[in-house]
C-alpha cells in the first residue's frame, strides 16, 4: 500500500508526551471547537513590526483554510476583521503557519490595542480553533531590539524579542606563518622591514551575542525555557532571518513570587566569518 503522509517536528518531554492527545490540536470539520496552537504561550505582546506565526494542525477536510484575524480598541470594542485564507494542497494542508506581525496583517483603523487570531476550515467557523490574543507594545527603548524565532516542542515556531541590552563579542582564531623577509628581483636582492616574519594569512571570526529580556510574568519565562534548548533558532525579520545557536545551556526557573524574573541569553551566529590574503 502507498499513500501521502505527514510529519512535523514536535518532540514533546517524556512526561508530557504520555498525556499527549493529537485531538487537543487538530482542528477540523469533525473535531471540536477550541483545539490548541502548537505552542504553549497563548498571550504574546507585541511591537506593530514584530515578526511572529501561529501554526495550526488541521484534519483531513478537502477545503481551504482560514486565519481569522480581530483588532479591538483598549476598550474591548471590535475594529475590524481580517481573513487569510489557505488554498487547499492535499497533505500539504495539514500544518499551516499565519504570518501573525501587526504590520502584515492589514488592519486599517489606526487604534488598535490588541488583536487575536483564530483557524478553521473553510465553512466550518463553528469548529474554530482556541484564540490567541497579541497585545500591541508602544513602549520607546533605548536599545535596538532583538527577535528570535525558535522551534517549540510541539513543532510549532515561537518568536521572542529581546529589548533590553545587547553586547556583542568577536573572537578570531588566526593562522600565521613565517615569511621570508628578502625578495630577490632581476638583478637584485631586497630586504624590507614592511615584509617578511611572523605572517597572518587565515582568521576565522565568530560573532556572540548576550540579550537580555524585559522583566517577564511566568508564562513569559516558558518563552526562554523553550529557547534555550531549541534545537533550531533564528534570528531577524522573516526577509532577513539568519540561522544562530544558543549558546546558553543552564536554565534556572524564576518566578514572581520571589521576585523580578529576567534573564540573559547567549547566541552565536551560525556562520563563522573570515578573513583572508593572498
Amino acid at each position: 500500500n502507498t499513500g501521502n503522509k505527514f510529519s512535523w517536528d514536535a518532540c514533546l518531554p517524556v512526561q508530557d508526551f504520555l498525556g499527549y492527545a493529537q485531538a487537543d490540536y487538530l482542528t477540523a470539520s469533525g473535531g471540536t471547537a477550541g483545539a490548541q496552537f502548537l505552542t504553549n504561550v497563548r498571550n504574546r505582546k507585541v511591537q506593530a513590526d514584530e515578526a511572529h506565526t501561529v501554526h495550526a494542525l488541521f484534519g483531513t477536510d478537502t477545503v481551504n483554510k482560514v486565519f481569522e484575524f480581530k483588532s479591538y480598541n483598549a476598550a474591548g470594542t471590535l475594529l475590524q476583521t481580517v481573513q487569510k485564507t489557505f488554498t487547499y494542497v492535499d497533505y500539504k494542508s495539514r500544518l499551516l503557519a499565519a504570518d501573525c506581525t501587526f504590520n502584515s496583517i492589514g488592519f486599517t483603523s489606526g487604534n488598535e490595542a490588541y488583536y487575536t487570531v483564530q483557524a478553521y476550515p473553510s465553512g466550518y467557523a463553528g469548529k474554530a480553533s482556541e484564540t490567541m490574543r497579541f497585545d500591541l507594545w508602544t513602549e520607546c527603548s533605548k536599545y535596538d531590539p532583538v527577535t528570535l524565532h525558535f522551534l517549540n516542542t510541539l513543532g510549532g515556531f515561537d518568536s521572542y524579542t529581546f529589548r533590553k541590552r545587547t553586547v556583542r563579542n568577536l573572537a578570531g582564531e588566526k593562522k600565521t606563518f613565517e615569511q621570508d623577509s628578502f625578495r630577490y628581483t632581476t638583478g637584485a636582492y631586497n630586504y624590507s622591514n614592511a615584509r617578511g616574519g611572523v605572517t597572518n594569512y587565515n582568521t576565522m571570526v565568530t560573532e556572540q551575542w548576550t540579550l537580555n529580556t524585559d522583566f517577564l510574568t511566568d508564562t513569559e519565562a516558558e518563552f526562554i525555557e523553550q529557547l534555550l534548548f531549541s534545537p533550531v533558532v533564528y534570528m531577524g525579520a522573516f526577509s532577513a532571518m539568519e540561522k544562530v545557536t544558543v549558546n546558553s545551556t543552564e536554565f534556572e526557573r524564576k518566578y514572581n513570587r520571589d521576585g523580578l524574573v529576567q534573564y540573559s541569553v547567549t547566541i552565536q551566529r551560525a556562520l563563522t566569518n573570515r578573513r583572508q590574503r593572498l
